[in-house]
């Protein structure tokens, strides 16, 4: 589990499909190897515990919210280069641009009337904040949430 976590942090995918694009190639093949390293051990070597009552809920909750950080630690990053770095001068499609958002910007603006009048409702909070609630209340009806 720590090696997955470690794997999808130092390494994400998030960041090497925008910085890097051959990483996430090295990511699986690290993550083939390890996983068959693990289940070779755990093949000749793991003994099962005896009084292992709630072991598997605990461990549930404790790598979900490892994975939340770990995906805010992720994001956090790749947001603040698309919005502050500026592009390559030299090669890549967003050569000329100020920014790499500028890209969206202009697209939404060269878009019909009716294409960016959706496009705000969708990104106001009018739109975002019922629908922020239907989720919640989806996620407790199905469980997720107590």
């Amino acid at each position: 589990m720590r090696t997955h976590i470690h794997v999808r942090t130092c390494c994400a995918r998030r960041l090497g499909f925008f910085f890097c694009p051959a990483l996430p190639a090295f990511q699986v093949i690290i993550l083939f190897t390890t996983f068959f390293v693990k289940k070779y051990s755990l093949m000749f070597n793991l003994e099962p515990q005896k009084d292992a009552l709630f072991r598997a809920s605990r461990t549930t909750v404790v790598s979900t919210v490892t994975f939340l950080v770990v995906l805010g630690g992720s994001v956090f990053p790749v947001g603040y280069a698309v919005s502050r770095f500026r592009p390559s001068e030299d090669c890549g499609p967003f050569r000329a641009k100020a920014t790499f958002l500028s890209v969206i910007s202009e697209a939404v603006d060269a878009s019909s009337t009716g294409g960016k009048e959706f496009v705000y409702y969708i990104s106001s909070s009018g739109f975002l904040v019922p629908l922020l609630m239907v989720l919640m209340y989806v996620a407790m009806e199905l469980g997720y949430i107590e």
